[in-house]
């Protein structure tokens, strides 16, 4: 649900806009507002580079919500250890990193991960394999496309659920070529013997410089009106509510 244009802070009688900034975030009619924190927009030079009243589509607002958290001091992911998508979040910001040239974040991100799955494969509960952040995956990338990403994936679940693993994917909703993967990654690791996510866990990760071999889809980012047009629209919201369409 669209929601009205946020009024920007202004120094003095000045029309300089002070050091907040705002931009719009989100799919289709589900956008929100957030502020860019100073500190957010010197870690991120996209985001840094954005004026007031912008608008990034193509992501989803909860990942851009946890992506600044974590630029504004949120060191662990915290806003994504929410329920059952919490790997569907993890997979959503992981991407939304690379889109914003925030390799270091995409690295951070799986290695927080990693820890998440250490604690669970001693827990021994099983956890569902759903479908999502494999489909998430293919809408932004062509098939067949070798990423770290679907990588981490395959063996998350190759690794949290041991022999009955076949039984479980049975009961998803996963494409059968998923299914299969995720099967022929816990048949190699038994075969070696080894958990490349406790093992050899570098492989996950990205070049600091370049990301990963094949990027994301740019993200779609709208540059607001003119600064003398924002501050008009800043007066008319102030005598009457309106929304940006």
């Amino acid at each position: 649900m669209n929601t009205p244009f946020p009024q920007p802070n202004f120094y003095g009688t000045g029309a300089l806009m002070a050091a907040n900034v705002s931009v719009r975030v989100g799919k289709g009619n589900e956008k929100e507002w957030f502020p860019l924190s100073p500190r957010v927009r010197t870690h991120c030079t996209k985001l840094g580079n954005l004026p007031h009243g912008s608008t990034i589509r193509g992501t989803p607002a909860r990942a851009f919500k946890a992506l600044i958290a974590h630029r504004d001091g949120d060191s662990n992911f915290n806003h994504l250890s929410i329920g059952e998508e919490k790997v569907l979040r993890m997979t959503e910001v992981w991407i939304l990193a690379g889109q914003l040239n925030l390799f270091s974040v995409q690295n951070e991100l799986l290695s927080v991960y990693r820890d998440h799955y250490i604690q669970k494969r001693k827990l021994g509960k099983p956890i569902r394999v759903p479908a999502a952040p494999f489909d998430y995956v293919r809408k932004l990338y062509d098939a067949g496309t070798e990423l770290r990403i679907p990588d981490f994936l395959l063996n998350w679940y190759a690794g949290l659920h041991g022999r009955d693993l076949g039984h479980r994917l049975k009961n998803s909703d996963l494409r059968s070529t998923d299914r299969h993967d995720i099967l022929a990654t816990a048949e190699r690791n038994r075969y070696y013997g080894k958990d490349p996510l406790v093992h050899s866990f570098n492989r996950f990760k990205v070049s600091l410089e370049r990301g990963d071999s094949v990027n994301p889809t740019s993200l779609k980012i709208e540059h607001p009106p003119q600064q003398q047009d924002v501050m008009q629209m800043q007066m008319q919201h102030q005598q009457q509510p309106q929304q940006i369409q």
